[in-house]
């Protein structure tokens, strides 16, 4: 795959696991290794877990896709900047995968 001058063989994977939420991008080996050896966390977000609460709350259906952009330490801002549109990619074709086999 080629995506904005960014060249990878990678292809997606999708993994189970614990998915933690919160009001701070992570961008620390410290902070993520608290959030690994407390809460056993896999994976770390900002925005999923307040959509689905407020679907929750108003009974509306929801689920939430996530593709990870980054490590989640000191190098999370530049990973970020560099794989945010392969992450970005990853989700819609996922989506649009899952869309055609409804």
């Amino acid at each position: 795959m080629a995506l904005k001058g960014i060249e990878t063989n990678l292809k997606p994977k999708i993994i189970g696991g614990i998915v933690v939420t919160g009001d701070m991008f992570v961008a620390s080996s410290a902070k993520k290794h608290i959030l690994v050896k407390d809460l056993k966390a896999d994976a770390t977000e900002m925005e999923g877990a307040a959509i689905a609460q407020v679907c929750y709350e108003m009974k509306i259906a929801c689920l939430i896709i996530r593709s990870l952009s980054d490590s989640a330490d000191e190098n999370a801002h530049l990973d970020f900047n560099k794989f945010k549109a392969i992450a970005a990619e990853n989700s819609a074709n996922l989506i649009i995968e899952t869309l055609r086999l409804l």
